[in-house]
């Protein structure tokens, strides 16, 4: 995909339901920028302990803290410093996060919403070897403020995909797909 025109990629979904695996084909294949929203924590909270319930705790705090704008700077600084790069953000959590990257960025803005089953992610996350998610349960997981809003970021997605019976080349073609025809449209 080399049209000229350069996009920012939201991510969201529940833990576990493959962000990071669409966002790494993503990378690969459009050469896109990498934003690890977990890894704009550990930037602004240095000492922070790196599990994921420390991680959702510092983000809900980050949200409260820059009323939502910590992500929207950091992918508006990209954007300026790379104007023809495309960026996948990796993961957006609440609708609020969505509005201040779209109100601070002047790329065109794709939100991909991934899904699967409870069991399926559940099971995904007990074969992590991801240090983050070591130790951490699943079902205590998911009910942080965080993940409380997967309805609401499904809904007002640009593109919902499935990854349960999809593989991640597959879905990474199908949001080139999308991609390509917002361009042509």
């Amino acid at each position: 995909m080399n049209s000229g025109t350069t996009h920012i990629i939201l991510l969201s979904g529940p833990t576990g339901v493959g962000k990071t695996t669409l966002a790494q084909e993503l990378i690969e294949r459009i050469g896109a920028l990498y934003v690890s929203t977990s890894s704009l924590i550990a930037s602004f909270r240095p000492s922070l302990l790196l599990d994921r319930d420390s991680l959702q705790r510092a983000g809900n705090a980050l949200d409260q803290e820059t009323e939502f704008l910590w992500i929207a700077n950091e992918v508006a600084k990209l954007e300026r410093k790379y104007p023809d790069r495309s960026i996948v953000v990796d993961a957006v959590r609440k609708p609020e996060q969505i509005l201040a990257i779209r109100e601070q960025t002047n790329s065109d803005l794709i939100h991909v919403h991934l899904e699967a089953s409870y069991e399926h992610v559940s099971h995904r996350h007990s074969l992590r070897s991801r240090d983050i998610d070591s130790g951490q349960k699943y079902d205590v997981l998911v009910k942080d403020v965080s993940e409380s809003y997967q309805s609401e970021l499904a809904s007002i997605s640009d593109l919902k995909l499935d990854t349960e019976n999809a593989s991640p080349f597959e879905l990474r073609g199908k949001v080139i797909s999308f991609l390509n025809a917002a361009i042509h449209n």
